[in-house]
């Protein structure tokens, strides 16, 4: 009897152990989509107008499908103003399926500008989601970005990568169209993947389980 609960104590202490490491799992960010060049860097002088009602209301998005699943950490947006530094739109959705930006949202909330254009090629607005996203590989996701009141007029900067997908448009902020094969705006998304060492040691507390249950119950443990 006493062997056996010996046993039975090592087997919930080799499980725990384990699994409560890969539950508290170390994460590492990880690129999942860019459309930076290999420096990190963008168009400082081009872009597409973000502008509010008072100037012309137009608000953009860009397609981007994931090359890694993983938890939204941020989205690198390369966001510039023509005045003061303000405020800006950003919205993530899902795409409706037809290729229009009208599927759920995901996350949404506003950032500022980061300079004024033609003043930087590299700094990046960051967007972080408010509540947990976990993005797909192969599912397609629409980055929109509006203004955030009636006076804006911000530029939503120009990659210079040469990549190709597909973009959107509105001039209400309802009412998307769409334009494939055009060259994408400036932006990165960035997710949290578990550190490969974790995942191996909590398959290991699984590998361990059967080995254990058979020695509590060979003959003579009991």
């Amino acid at each position: 009897m006493k062997a056996s609960f010996l046993n039975v104590t090592l087997l919930a202490s080799a499980l725990a152990f384990p699994l409560f490491h890969a539950s508290a799992a170390s994460v590492y960010p990880t690129v999942a989509f860019t459309t930076l060049d290999a420096g990190g860097g963008y168009s400082g002088t081009g872009g597409t107008s973000i502008t509010g009602s008072a100037n012309g209301y137009q608000g953009f998005g860009n397609l981007f499908v994931p090359t890694v699943s993983g938890t939204l950490d941020s989205i690198g947006i390369a966001l510039t103003s023509t005045g003061a530094p303000e405020l800006v739109d950003v919205e993530l959705r899902l795409d409706s399926g037809n290729g229009f930006p009208t599927g759920a949202t995901l996350a949404s909330g506003s950032v500022m500008t980061v300079g004024y254009l033609g003043t930087t090629s590299t700094a990046l607005s960051m967007f972080t989601p408010s509540v947990p996203v976990n993005l797909s590989v192969g599912t397609s996701y629409w980055l929109l970005v509006t203004p955030h009141s009636s006076t804006s007029f911000d530029v939503w900067n120009d990659e210079t990568s040469g990549v190709i997908g597909e973009l959107a448009g509105t001039r209400d902020g309802v009412n998307w169209g769409i334009g494939p094969n055009q060259p994408l705006n400036a932006f990165q998304v960035t997710v949290l993947v578990p550190e490969p060492s974790c995942l191996a040691l909590g398959l290991g507390g699984l590998v361990l389980f059967p080995a254990l249950r058979r020695s509590r119950t060979r003959p003579g443990n009991g």
